[in-house]
């Protein structure tokens, strides 16, 4: 799904961008775990991994997590540049 089409529609902007952040925070919020459990398991952190092949699919995991993220990023890109320049257009109440 294309988020442009989403956003740029009138009178729908503040609910879309409302669903979208939340559905942004409920995809990374899992995938920084998943990223940053494979960076720890990758560093040796709590000793070292002696089966190549274990080596191999934590490599495989940091890669695709870190895929995932970009690929995310890029399509949630648009609600977070939409949102600053509708607070930008706002007037103070006096």
């Amino acid at each position: 799904m294309c988020l442009d089409v989403l956003i740029g529609k009138p009178g729908t902007l503040s609910a879309t961008e409302e669903f979208m952040a939340s559905i942004n925070h409920q995809l990374r919020t899992p995938l920084n775990a998943i990223i940053g459990m494979s960076e720890i398991i990758k560093g040796s952190v709590f000793g070292p991994l002696e089966n190549s092949h274990y080596r191999d699919y934590i490599d495989d995991i940091y890669i695709s997590g870190k895929n995932i993220l970009g690929l995310i990023a890029n399509e949630f890109e648009g609600v977070h540049t939409s949102d600053q320049k509708d607070n930008s257009k706002q007037v103070p109440k006096s």
